[in-house]
């Protein structure tokens, strides 16, 4: 686990929204799916963004990148990186900076990856692309020197395989290495890039991001429903649900004491070592995330949680600043805060 956010949060940052509304058109209305989210990512840093599926993560990170579906749109807020805000930049620059400065590492390398090509033209046309003033030579010897960096065996051999040869690790990591290839990217939005995969391949991709977020410097938005992820790669965790932040914090601080309900049973579900864990069930969390266009009044987790109180039903709380440097989005949060932390200490 990664520690010490603080020193990456000094400069500006290389990503910041703010107020973030995105929302899917409907002959009944707009529905909004992304609720005035506020999320930064400072230079060098991994920040892991958590929640179930339907919460609105690859939303989020799909404004960012400008490739919302057609149906889509974000109706305010501000998307800035390095300090240009996007939402006010040509949409063929946008185009330029994605894959060039900033980069994504999807979830289903088949579903990006062109059946029809081989690995080889996949690499070079982003290069084809982004940096035009590299010959052909330069080009291939560039698509085999990112192979190797990323750990593909026999690289020069893979860039004549196509994408249905390789196993599942293997496209995840010409996937990566295809979203750096240009060797300049400050942002790197990994979507669920370790769902697909077994255990084992699963650990070294997480270190493989690890490794070459530090060799490269890059700040990482790592989007992710697993908990575990987060705890290995990430220097800050902010947990979205219904659309909303509800919670963030230094990764340290919110294993060490969550304050959100929903933190707290996401962190429960996770599995615990011992014979104990072994022969018990995990908790869960009882419901579902609610539909995007159901009515809401008060708070979006009322229906599922266990402390629940009138006020909750009634009005919904805001995304309030802690004394530690926190945020948390919660009427009862430091009266859970602390009973959160006694039956940790007990237990």
């Amino acid at each position: 686990m990664i520690s010490d956010a603080s020193a990456v949060l000094t400069a500006s940052p290389v990503l910041d929204v703010r107020d973030l509304t995105i929302a899917f058109r409907h002959r009944a209305g707009p529905v909004q799916v992304v609720r005035g989210v506020d999320l930064s990512v400072g230079h060098g840093e991994i920040v892991g963004l958590v929640g179930e599926s339907g919460s609105g993560k690859s939303i989020f990170a799909r404004a960012i990148l400008g490739t919302l579906p057609r149906q889509a749109e974000v109706l305010e807020g501000k998307i800035a990186f390095s300090g240009s805000d996007l939402r006010r930049v040509p949409p063929s620059e946008v185009r330029q900076l994605r894959g060039d400065r900033m980069a994504l590492v999807p979830q289903e390398p088949m579903t990006s990856l062109n059946p029809a090509l081989r690995i080889g033209r996949q690499l070079t046309e982003v290069l084809e692309v982004h940096r035009p003033e590299i010959g052909s030579a330069a080009r291939t010897a560039r698509a085999i020197e990112m192979l190797d960096l990323v750990g593909v065996n026999l690289p020069g051999e893979r860039l004549a395989q196509y994408p249905h040869q390789l196993s599942g690790g293997l496209r995840q990591r010409v996937a990566i290495a295809m979203a750096l290839i240009c060797g300049r990217v400050e942002l790197l939005i990994a979507d669920e890039p370790t769902t697909a995969l077994d255990v084992t391949i699963q650990a070294q991709i997480l270190d493989l991001f690890v490794r070459l977020q530090e060799q490269q410097r890059m700040s990482v938005l790592l989007i992710t429903h697993d908990l575990g992820v987060i705890a290995q790669t990430a220097q800050r965790v902010a947990v979205m649900y219904a659309g909303e932040l509800v919670e963030v914090a230094g990764v340290n601080e919110l294993f060490a004491m969550p304050h959100h309900p929903y933190t707290r049973g996401l962190l429960d579900s996770l599995p615990r070592g011992g014979n104990a864990a072994r022969k018990s069930h995990l908790p869960s969390i009882e419901g579902t995330v609610p539909s995007p266009a159901a009515p809401r009044q008060g708070c979006a987790f009322a229906d599922r949680c266990a402390f629940r109180v009138d006020i909750c039903g009634r009005r919904a709380p805001m995304l309030e600043a802690t004394t530690s440097g926190r945020s948390v989005r919660c009427h009862r949060w430091q009266e859970l805060a602390d009973r959160f932390a006694c039956r940790d200490a007990v237990t």
